[in-house]
């Protein structure tokens, strides 16, 4: 399944509302492609999520992850792989960013239904 995001689109608010027309509750973020900016990645360290945020346009080269459900709505669990202008990559726990340009996602759906719990690990 493709998911396609347009120019100034926040990331995270599009996709859960396109997850929610579409139903689909549980999935496999196989890849996603494109641009981005205003990107927030995050890496955990010592209990706690320490981010990084990039405000320039940034190409999308990598994006895996899963959806599943938390309190009844899609929650987007993703990590990203991001080239600046000179082509240095950062990555990292993707928590959000502005689609620029476009945004090309590509879901595999899954039949068996992943749940949340309150610690956001997979039940």
């Amino acid at each position: 399944m493709l998911v396609r995001l347009s120019d100034g689109t926040p990331f995270k608010c599009a996709l859960e509302s396109w997850l929610e027309k579409h139903g689909i509750a549980s999935a496999v973020i196989v890849n996603g492609i494109g641009m981005m900016s205003d990107v927030q990645l995050q890496y955990y360290e010592k209990g706690k999520y320490k981010t990084r945020v990039f405000k320039k346009p940034m190409e999308l080269l990598s994006l895996q992850g899963n959806i599943s459900l938390k309190d009844g709505k899609p929650f987007i669990h993703v990590h990203a792989t991001l080239a600046d202008e000179k082509g240095k990559a950062f990555g990292g726990h993707l928590k959000d960013a502005t689609a620029r340009v476009t945004n090309e996602i590509f879901l595999l759906t899954l039949d068996e239904q992943m749940k949340r719990g309150a610690d956001n690990k997979l039940l």
